[in-house]
């Protein structure tokens, strides 16, 4: 007997794309989460995020941490 190499299944459980787990990010998880490059400046944030400082997520993104 000889042993046949085993085809990899692919799962079918769905996968999330990227504008929806943007979304999910942004809106439904009230943990505050940015995201700065190395310069500093930030190139995300949510919704969370952006009420401690009193402010839209739009109204922080661009900004500084030092700005900020």
């Amino acid at each position: 007997m000889s042993a046949q190499p085993q085809t990899p299944t692919r799962s079918t459980t769905p996968r999330l794309r990227a504008d929806q787990v943007e979304t999910l990010v942004t809106h439904a998880l009230n943990a505050p989460m940015s995201v700065v490059d190395s310069a500093l400046r930030v190139v995300y944030v949510n919704a969370s995020f952006a009420r401690w400082f009193q402010r839209t997520p739009a109204e922080v993104t661009g900004l500084t941490l030092v700005d900020l």
